[in-house]
């Protein structure tokens, strides 16, 4: 397989291709300025390549921590991170890289605004060309670096051109930090360059990419000092860093950035029906009449297989109608009641009671009076039962309440615990064991 990687300049596509045969990589570097597609076909005739392209560092945010959790649990907690860290955790799209040690993982996260993310791929169309995966710059930078420039543990890489300049900083093989650097100032250039040094006093490497255009080098020998050695790109791959990154990332597999099309794409597919519907305002109206009916004959079917399940449900546990229909604080006296009851089920696993359920979230420490259950449901799949709660409370409440759950193998399977963000309200399901 080849991978092509892209860079869109005003002038036309960058583009560098990779292929690989046993454990050597080759390589291709050429530019594109018209009829990219056909272009790409004449070079690679049998059609069998992917198009990797990378995002530009001016959209994307970089933000590292670490963590002491598995994995796996970590994984489920990245939302409250994310809630956390960038400005638009609601209207992103991210790509999460974990790299896990002895004792900690370090989570590098990639944001970047839906919004900006679809005015990047629909300035694409103009070449044609369909990407099967979207990278970002500061990832292709470190790809390059770590293939040609692995000599040292940590160093700080910059990118320059007439489009855009970044640097990034890497330490033990992780992306710890970025910032975009102003061009042709170097006055901030340094500033940048020192905020990432302040983060790793270790480093005593700088690579440096950057175009012929612009006096860089003159720039960069104010920082040239004993503790700092500074290391020029070679002249003819200066331009192809980020294409060469892209396809990189992309072959490397592991610990690669990949914004989702399922993320993104969604967008597009909105902006487009939007502007049909403007279009075609009779077939809006006969199609909205349309769902609207079958909205509504979904809604009447799901309605009555709802009520024939709760109704089996309720022969043995009669007070879920009050559950439903009356505030939750409202059920600790039945609750109490109830818990004394014994078990009425017979069979080899036993289904645990909707009153340790409810006396679970009702004695939970990290559900307290300031964390309000505004729904409540659950559902019984052999000897679990899986529950899903609608809560409103200040984040950090519904965070220490999540990750309690996550570290609760007693009473509930870790594994199965969800968490998302509707408007103002945090909905969490997990499954109960009893």
């Amino acid at each position: 397989m080849i991978v092509v990687g892209i860079q869109k300049t005003e002038k036309g596509l960058r583009c560098s291709a990779f292929s690989k045969q046993g454990h050597l990589l080759f390589l291709q570097t050429f530019s594109c300025y018209e009829k990219c597609l056909q272009t790409l076909r004449d070079r690679f005739q049998d059609g069998n390549f992917w198009l990797a392209f990378s995002v530009p560092a001016c959209y994307v945010l970089v933000r590292c921590f670490s963590s002491s959790l598995k994995k796996s649990l970590l994984r489920k907690t990245l939302p409250f991170e994310i809630e956390t860290l960038f400005p638009y955790a609601q209207e992103g799209v991210f790509a999460p890289v974990i790299q896990v040690e002895s004792a900690v993982s370090w989570v590098t996260l990639f944001g970047i605004a839906k919004s900006q993310l679809v005015k990047v791929i629909e300035d694409l169309k103009s070449t044609g060309l369909e990407f099967e995966v979207m990278t970002c710059a500061q990832q292709a930078l470190f790809r390059f670096c770590q293939r040609f420039f692995s000599k040292s543990n940590a160093f700080i890489a910059c990118y320059l051109d007439q489009g855009e300049g970044f640097a990034i900083l890497i330490k033990n093989n992780v992306l710890i930090a970025s910032v975009t650097l102003p061009q042709g100032d170097a006055e901030n250039l340094e500033r940048g360059i020192g905020f990432l040094h302040q983060k790793a006093a270790e480093v005593k490497q700088i690579y440096i990419a950057a175009s012929e255009e612009g006096n860089w080098k003159a720039m960069f020998e104010r920082l040239q000092t004993d503790k700092l050695d500074i290391e020029f790109v070679d002249a003819a791959l200066c331009p192809y860093v980020l294409s060469m990154g892209s396809a990189l990332d992309v072959m490397a597999g592991k610990y690669s950035v990949r914004f989702e099309k399922t993320a993104w794409q969604g967008e597009l597919v909105e902006k487009k029906a939007i502007a049909f519907l403007k279009k075609q305002a009779k077939l809006v109206l006969f199609v909205n009449l349309l769902l609207l009916m079958c909205g509504c004959c979904s809604y009447l079917w799901a309605k009555g297989k709802i009520h024939k399940n709760l109704k089996g449900i309720v022969q043995h546990y009669p007070f879920l109608h009050k559950v439903h229909e009356k505030k939750f604080t409202d059920q600790l006296r039945e609750v109490e009641r109830l818990a004394k009851r014994p078990l009425t089920f017979k069979e080899e696993k036993k289904a645990p009671l909707v009153a340790d359920l409810l006396l679970y979230l009702t004695e939970h420490p990290k559900l307290q009076a300031e964390v309000e259950i505004t729904d409540f449901s659950y559902s019984i799949e052999g000897s679990e039962a899986i529950v899903s709660l609608r809560l409103r409370a200040a984040f950090g409440d519904i965070e220490a309440f999540y990750k309690d759950l996550l570290q609760d193998t007693q009473h509930i399977v870790p594994s199965s615990a969800h968490y998302k963000r509707e408007a103002n309200d945090h909905k969490v399901e997990f499954r109960f064991k009893g």
